[in-house]
């Protein structure tokens, strides 16, 4: 072999090599592993033209000759033998540009800087009797060059059919493409060390379904005739699973699915749920709730929230409650991709000067689908805040330190009301409980929901140990929104002995507090929000009242406190405190629009460079 026979890169060789370097620094981490595959998918596609009947193949596993190195296989049109050399080492593709404006820079790019041991191309072109084969590398010069064969005087070296891999022998066409790594102890199964920063999957499946993860996250859809295979190595077998592409899966787990059209792009959505499996887990693919942006069934940017919480960017969308259960992916029109692929531009502007047009218009053209689904969200959230156990905590804390004898012997237990959930710091309560009404079954042992308590219930176990335990007995009552009644007649009611509280959807204060409420924030939300704060208030106020009236030390008998409680009229009163209440919804929905209002400013001043641009 010899280096100065090399072929090499005309102009700037070594500027060129730094190039490369420089410029797959500042790609994320899995953009090879994009470019290979779309080299694949382009391949076939130019085979589906000239062969209408043709069916893909596409194979990402382990190469059959270098151990712990990933190879691609497919059986696509394949590269002419004469100029698959120049093709590999230049910058600009010198074939037919492809379909897509896919000029081959992306792999040189990605592909090289990381790979300096080397790209090893084998492929046999469709029409022709011989295959062949090229390694492009870093030299001893430290330059890229294709690997020069003293035996053949060629960088191109002839290759027979049955010395190409399977998968070309058995179609008589294709390509494979192995990465060497930077080593050749280094194995290109594994995803880079710096996979996660910046990669479209962020901090999530990089276990031994990564790639496949990746494949059906990145391309959105993969055409019906190519069967695209990952190989999973397990330590006992390794088989190959297909690749269904991103609209799949989400088709597969959405209720809902459709389009919005906006002058500047095509909105797709979905509404996910788990009814056909577990999201996230079986599919491997990223169907969180999400927001994306896409090109020519590719997914070029995806953001999302592994927990479907605060940092989940559809909060800001109009959807702050079903925000983990929903997906959108844009698609911009007349925009054009960078020569890196990672993102659009439109007259100089990415996409994100113009994600605040799209948000808007979203959030005024919610399906209608989408909006039931939120509100039925909100209102699950509602319940789940008129039960929430800190305030729950907080108000049997204070009831606890001022109303109640601080210790209780077995023989004083009787008299500790337990109504409600009774809840313990120590477990393995096999025996049974001295308690009187709320009583825990034996066997049963109640779960510590509030913490330390200085209250002491006679519990005792199967061996009359441990007589008495600290616990705490829940006072809150359980509030419940009805939605029964025609009229608003009753606006709350109470059943003492199963400590439930119920509050009429249909009151008219509601909507009178709501609508105050939405004055006082100069109708920053729409009506519907202030109404859920509402109710949301009223069910805590409620809650707060009975329990206070119930358990405090107050000069009523328990007769007198059951029958001032379910007499639905004086309950009512509890509620009739605008100058309380009215205040706690007004600042529940600023604080919701606080949150908005710094999301837009982030977003705003992330884009503000792009907005001063002529679009």
């Amino acid at each position: 072999m010899s280096i100065n026979k090399d072929k090499r890169p005309k102009l700037s060789e070594r500027g060129q090599a730094k190039f490369f370097v420089e410029s797959a620094e500042s790609t994320p981490a899995d953009q090879i592993y994009r470019e290979i595959a779309k080299n694949s998918l382009e391949a076939s596609a130019k085979m589906k033209k000239l062969n209408p009947s043709y069916k893909g193949e596409i194979f990402v596993g382990e190469d059959k000759i270098y151990k712990n190195k990933l190879t691609i296989t497919d059986n696509g049109i394949g590269m002419p033998r004469d100029s698959m050399s120049d093709l590999i080492i230049n910058l600009s593709e010198t074939e037919e540009e492809s379909e897509h404006g896919n000029k081959g820079v992306g792999t040189k790019i990605s592909g090289f800087a990381n790979n300096k041991e080397g790209l090893i191309y084998s492929s046999k072109r469709y029409n022709e009797d011989e295959g062949s084969r090229c390694r492009v590398y870093f030299n001893d010069n430290d330059l890229f060059a294709v690997e020069h064969s003293d035996e053949y005087n060629s960088c191109t070296i002839p290759m027979h059919l049955s010395d190409l891999p399977s998968l070309i022998q058995k179609y008589k066409q294709g390509t494979s493409l192995t990465l060497m790594g930077n080593s050749e102890k280094e194995n290109t199964l594994n995803p880079p060390t710096n996979y996660e920063e910046g990669s479209l999957l962020k901090k999530s499946r990089v276990g031994i379904h990564w790639l496949k993860a990746y494949y059906n996250t990145k391309f959105f859809n993969i055409p019906s005739y190519i069967k695209f295979l990952v190989e999973i190595k397990r330590k006992d077998r390794a088989n190959y699973e297909r690749v269904y592409g991103h609209k799949h899966w989400l088709d597969h787990f959405s209720e809902k699915s459709g389009v919005l059209n906006h002058d500047s792009a095509k909105i797709f959505w979905w509404i996910l749920s788990d009814k056909r499996g577990k999201r996230n887990s079986a599919t491997d693919c990223v169907t969180n709730g999400q927001l994306g942006f896409m090109n020519n069934d590719e997914i070029l940017d995806l953001e999302f929230d592994t927990k479907g919480g605060r940092k989940n960017p559809l909060r800001y969308w109009g959807l702050p409650f079903s925000c983990g259960e929903v997906a959108i992916i844009i698609e911009p029109k007349g925009f054009k991709q960078d020569q890196y692929r990672t993102t659009l531009r439109k007259n100089g502007a990415t996409i994100k000067s113009f994600k605040p047009i799209w948000k808007e218009f979203f959030k005024d053209n919610m399906p209608v689908a989408m909006r039931k689904h939120e509100a039925n969200r909100a209102q699950k959230y509602s319940d789940k805040m008129a039960e929430d156990d800190t305030f729950a905590k907080n108000i049997n804390k204070w009831l606890s330190g001022v109303n109640f004898i601080q210790e209780l012997g077995t023989e004083h237990a009787e008299k500790l009301p337990l109504l409600g959930r009774m809840v313990t710091t120590k477990g393995n309560l096999d025996g049974s409980f001295n308690g009187g009404e709320g009583s825990v079954d034996p066997g049963k042992q109640p779960k510590s929901i509030f913490g330390k308590s200085p209250l002491y219930a006679g519990l005792k176990n199967k061996n009359e140990k441990h007589k008495s335990m600290q616990g705490r007995a829940n006072c809150m009552p359980e509030v419940q929104l009805d939605t029964s009644k025609s009229t608003d007649d009753d606006w709350a009611w109470y059943d003492y002995d199963s400590n439930k509280a119920y509050l009429n959807a249909k009151c008219r204060i509601i909507d009178f507090f709501a609508r105050e409420a939405q004055k006082q924030t100069q109708n920053k939300h729409v009506i519907e929000t202030h109404i859920d704060h509402t109710k949301f208030i009223l069910r805590r106020v409620l809650a707060t009242h009975i329990a206070m009236t119930r358990f405090s030390s107050n000069n009523l008998s328990k007769e007198e406190k059951k029958e001032t409680l379910e007499n639905s009229r004086c309950l009512s009163v509890a509620l009739l405190n605008p100058y309380l209440i009215v205040p706690e919804i007004v600042k529940m929905s600023q604080n919701i629009h606080k949150q908005l209002a710094d999301m837009d400013k982030r977003e705003m001043s992330n884009g503000q460079q792009d907005l001063s641009l002529n679009i």
